[in-house]
């Protein structure tokens, strides 16, 4: 019997892109006994483990060192795959990442990275026809898998409404541009018979007592904890209408119909890509009276709110199944399943040692962008690391 095809999934972090974008849908195909996929960091990759694998596949790689270890697989003779969720060589103006993804070092490791990939694997359409052209033009769209809760969390007895928002925090300007002012005075309105919830963008809404702010949440399992605390009935997805955003992927739709609440989102791409208005969510303007009136009828027209959650819900059943998701991935890319790399020991693998040179180019970047004002931000990230391994060693003890 053949043995699977091992795959290596390379990111800097095990962000939610690698989570959900690549680890579920791999997992139908390593439950089937097609494939056994393995996760590292990027820092923490070694020859050993690009003896091991058949296929790398590069999550948003973006930097010297995500390029080092997918040039070194390259030349071991595998295969590489390049998954893309975000138009990462265009990231706007005024957010935090914004001078890390304008470095035109880091974006020409992105376009290399491509260009040896053997495929580009994305989620919006949009993105594969506009990156195709920095490689050999192969590229796969699918789309992400999704398990719906057999059960959602109880309703409360007092009737209240939740609404939701969850994003970055790099999306607060956006939400105090386009929902607080609305917020507020929806909030007059309705009164205390309304909750908000808004998870990492502030809202910057300190004095209503009816709304909540968490900041960024480091652990995903203490983020999808309070979410599965609440049951939230409506949930917020504002986006810019720009390129930008255009080319992102729906994931608040498929996040908010997970949670059994009806969307409110942009009328723009790609949400219209996914939404049909007043059937499976609600569309509207990036305006006042569009956001005011679309959450007024989310809150006031309850059974075409739950009619919108039943159809969304229905086709995230129907289009999402994680085993036709794989299927699919694996006609589109048959090497997930079929390819082989030539058999070699861990010294027959040429690769620097990835752990000081990803720490190294994380300080030239640094100096790059604050000069002598890096001192100061490297120190504190060193002292944030080494209370961060204190805590875990200390968990692991007790």
């Amino acid at each position: 019997m053949e043995r699977p095809t091992n795959i290596l999934v390379e990111c800097p972090a095990l962000i939610a892109s690698v989570r959900i974008g690549v680890l579920e849908a791999l997992k139908p195909l390593e439950q089937q006994g097609k494939c056994q996929v393995r996760f590292l960091e990027t820092m923490k990759i070694a020859k050993s483990d690009i003896a091991w694998c058949d296929i790398v596949v590069c999550v948003r790689g973006f930097e010297f060192v995500s390029l080092k270890v997918v040039e070194s697989a390259k030349k071991a003779g595998r295969y590489i795959i390049y998954f893309l969720d975000d138009d990462l060589l265009n990231i706007p103006q005024g957010i935090s990442s914004t001078n890390y993804f304008a470095d035109e070092d880091q974006k020409q490791s992105l376009t290399k990275i491509i260009k040896v990939s053997d495929v580009l694997w994305c989620v919006n359409p949009l993105i594969g026809q506009k990156y195709c052209i920095y490689g050999n033009g192969k590229w796969i769209e699918s789309r992400v898998p999704v398990e719906l809760p057999k059960q959602l969390p109880s309703e409360t007895n007092d009737n209240t409404t939740n609404v939701l928002y969850a994003g970055s925090v790099d999306h607060s300007g956006l939400i105090q541009e386009y929902i607080s002012p609305v917020v507020k005075m929806i909030c007059e309105e309705f009164g205390e018979s309304l909750s908000f919830t808004f998870i990492g963008a502030d809202p910057k809404l300190e004095k209503l007592n009816n709304v909540k702010h968490y900041g960024f949440f480091d652990d995903y399992d203490e983020y999808k904890r309070v979410l599965s605390n609440t049951r939230y009935h409506i949930g917020l997805a504002p986006i810019y209408t720009t390129e930008f955003y255009k080319h992102k992927y729906y994931n608040k739709f498929i996040e908010y119909t997970i949670l059994g609440a009806i969307g409110i989102y942009t009328g723009y791409p790609p949400y219209t890509t996914i939404v049909e208005d007043n059937k499976n969510g609600f569309l509207c303007d990036n305006t006042f009276d569009g956001w005011y009136n679309g959450l007024k009828k989310a809150i006031l027209e309850r059974e075409l709110r739950e009619n919108c959650v039943n159809e969304a819900r229905s086709l995230i059943l129907s289009k999402f199944c994680s085993y036709d998701v794989a299927k699919k991935l694996a006609e589109d890319i048959p090497a997930i399943v079929g390819f082989r790399a030539e058999k070699l020991q861990a010294k027959d693998i040429l690769l620097q040692n990835i752990f000081l040179l990803f720490y190294r180019k994380r300080v030239e970047l640094l100096w790059k962008q604050f000069g002598l004002m890096a001192v100061p931000i490297i120190i504190w990230k060193v002292l944030k690391k080494f209370v961060q391994i204190i805590y875990k060693t200390r968990s692991l003890q007790v």
